[in-house]
């Protein structure tokens, strides 16, 4: 049905004016006045935002003026600034206008030997050797056959929570029985169908009291003590012995057991009981247990917020110490609200171990294995940037430099805009980015198709020489 512009108007409450001036494309988008940098300049910013960010590096605010300034001294643009750099508010505009491509949020931290544990080479090794493993143990299709086993320490700190007070109020504390630095460590099994075995509770402790180990409140429940209250070479056997085999006796075998292979945790004979018993045990690669290990990535978030709030509850309602008989009773009541079949079945499709899908590990967690040193021309480089040409077409070097840097080439004149593009089609480019993680130097020579191979060569050797 055809509208007229007033039916239309009318009926959207939108002036005929302006009604007509979108129908026939009369706006003019570019009202203001123009920006320091002009779009494909920005363009390039924001490539490198997200470039590095695929490579591991993240940007601050000072990361994106300092970048920002160091190319404006590259490029000779200076005079396009007031002070000759650019400001806080060039910064916060340049956010607005790039918002459907880069945001602001918090950085969460991550040791780095989990940012080398959880590169994409690493993730697609552990998703093989899983499928072979479920394959040969005809477990594809058996998710009561396929377990996680973590540990995990329980302490007595309830944590900060928001409250409402009065209006005023400088600081808001609330009572707790401890000081909440005692621990207790359990070490916490489930199922890809969603049944959790009971608990194997440590303590701090090398003797053992009745009173700390009550058998009425969480069925099959197991207790040990060791000298730091985790775990040892001695805690895998007693835990297969006492607690695994007696739970699983019932389900056939061969059983998958999953878990981190920390050597506190292997031992010849807790590898020999295993075996006797068809158990096949099977370790996640090192460092990677936020990306694949089910209790750590979905399960233990759940039992962690609802502990505190027991927690919580149980302070507002005594001021007395924490017994060990008392952090049982509280661990018991995760088994009514946070280790129910739901938080861990699903576990395991987050981690893509049942169903089996090598594809549930979201990219953007995963460090893509960088190349430090990109050698080519700037079409090539715009190409890497966007995605569109594999990184095999460019001489790659790696280089050990203490911070990431953008280097120039002397053979190379301003950088990759494309009003300079014409003079670089007979010359090399060369941008070096360099990752301080890098320990050895290697080289991959494949030849430029504007240059001969022994420019490439020569430009390479430069900037070895340079650093």
């Amino acid at each position: 049905e055809k509208w007229s512009y007033t039916k239309a108007g009318a009926h959207f409450k939108i002036p005929l004016g302006t009604l007509s001036f979108h129908v026939l494309k009369l706006l003019n988008a570019n009202i203001g006045y123009p920006t320091a940098l002009a779009c494909e300049e920005e363009r390039y910013l924001v490539d490198l935002i997200v470039t590095l960010q695929d490579w591991g590096q993240l940007f601050t605010h000072n990361d994106v003026w300092n970048y920002t300034q160091e190319y404006v001294e590259i490029m000779n643009l200076q005079s396009r600034f007031a002070g000759g750099a650019p400001t806080r508010d060039w910064y916060q505009e340049f956010l607005k206008r790039w918002k459907t491509e880069l945001e602001i949020m918090f950085s969460s931290s991550l040791e780095n030997v989990r940012v080398q544990g959880a590169t994409s080479n690493i993730i697609d090794g552990w998703f093989k050797v899983l499928h072979a493993v479920l394959k040969k143990l005809n477990l594809l299709e058996k998710p009561q056959s396929i377990f996680n086993m973590d540990k995990s320490g329980f302490n007595e700190e309830a944590g900060r929570q928001f409250v409402v007070v009065k209006r005023g109020t400088k600081y808001a504390n609330q009572k707790q029985g401890s000081c909440g630095k005692d621990f207790t460590t359990v070490i916490l099994t489930i199922s890809a169908n969603g049944v959790c075995l009971p608990p194997y509770i440590i303590y701090k402790s090398l003797r053992l009291y009745s009173q700390w180990c009550p058998k009425n409140l969480i069925k099959g429940t197991v207790y040990n003590g060791t000298k730091s209250g985790w775990t040892d070479e001695h805690c895998l056997f007693d835990y297969l012995q006492n607690l695994f085999i007696p739970n699983t006796k019932s389900l056939p075998k061969p059983l998958l057991l999953i878990f981190d292979g920390h050597y506190s945790h292997l031992s010849i004979k807790a590898v020999r009981l295993a075996i006797q018993n068809g158990i096949h045990l099977l370790c996640l690669p090192s460092h990677s247990t936020h990306l694949l290990q089910p209790l750590d990535v979905y399960t233990l978030k759940y039992v962690k917020q609802q502990w505190k709030q027991l927690l919580w509850e149980r302070n507002t309602t005594t001021s007395k110490s924490m017994e060990k008989t008392d952090c049982v009773r509280l661990f018991s009541k995760l088994y009514e609200y946070a280790l129910i079949p739901g938080h861990c079945s699903t576990a395991f499709a987050k981690t893509g171990i049942f169903p089996y899908d090598s594809r549930a590990i979201k990219n953007d967690t995963i460090i893509k294995n960088t190349l430090s040193t990109i050698v080519g021309t700037p079409e090539q480089y715009a190409h890497i940037l966007s995605n569109k040409l594999h990184t095999s077409s460019c001489l790659n070097v790696q280089t050990m430099v203490p911070r990431n840097t953008l280097v120039r080439s002397n053979s190379a004149p301003d950088l990759f805009i494309g009003k300079f593009l014409t003079g670089f089609l007979n010359s090399c480019f060369i941008l070096v980015i360099i990752d301080h993680s890098i320990s050895t130097t290697t080289s991959q020579l494949e030849l430029n198709p504007t240059g001969s191979g022994d420019d490439i060569e020569n430009d390479a050797q430069k900037v070895h020489t340079n650093y």
